[in-house]
Parts: structure tokens; C-alpha cells; sequence
């Protein structure tokens, strides 16, 4: 119904979905399509599925990251954009830091510099 409207309107629609409750205790994995199952035809009909995943530890420098400290403590987070589906130009993942205090999320290279 959404792919629909969408195609009749020729925009892009947007939708957030909460993943199956079993993914996020699976040890932090990353998310992936399956676990989209029981979201309707999310899976099915989108064009492109992403994933902003928050591992334990910052890929890039290795220090962990700690889900209850404060925007002080830790006022950046790793955070994984994974391209799980993407109907004609494939899939793929990259890096970006999410600055909490702004509610930013900015590419590696220029949070460093």
C-alpha cells in the first residue's frame, strides 16, 4: 500500500520499524533482513532497507561503548549505516559517528579532524 502511494505520488516514503525482540539479544549482531519478518511486507517491498546499528565497541578506535553513559561521559557514539537491500545498486556499510549532543550523525573524516 505504501509502495503504492508512492509510485502514484513519485516520492520517496520513509519507514521505521522495530525489529523482532530475539535480534536485539542476540549479543549485539548486526540487524539483517530476517529480522524484519514480522513487519509486514517491509521486507518484501522496499527498495532499500537500512540499519543504523550501535555496536559495544567503537570500530574505529576499539574502545567500548557503554549503553548507560551520559552525553558527558561519551558524547559520541559508533554507529554502522548498513545497507542490508538495495533493489539495483546493491549493498553495503559505512561508518559514522553520532554526536549526541546535536543529534548529528557526521562521516568519520570529519568528526577527526
Amino acid at each position: 500500500m505504501l509502495k503504492q502511494f508512492a509510485i502514484a505520488n513519485n516520492c520517496a516514503v520513509v519507514i521505521l520499524a522495530q525489529l523482532n525482540r530475539g535480534s536485539v539479544s542476540d549479543n549485539n549482531r548486526e540487524p539483517a533482513l530476517h529480522d524484519l519478518r514480522d513487519s509486514g511486507d517491509i521486507e518484501q517491498d522496499a527498495d532499500r532497507v537500512i540499519f543504523l546499528h550501535r555496536p559495544n565497541t567503537d570500530l574505529v578506535t576499539g574502545s567500548p561503548q557503554s549503553d548507560t553513559a551520559d552525553a558527558f561521559e561519551q558524547p559520541t557514539h559508533y554507529v554502522s549505516a548498513i545497507q542490508a537491500k538495495g533493489r539495483d545498486v546493491g549493498t553495503g556499510m559505512v561508518g559514522l559517528y553520532f554526536k549526541r549532543s546535536i543529534a548529528k550523525f557526521m562521516e568519520i573524516a570529519r568528526h577527526a579532524a
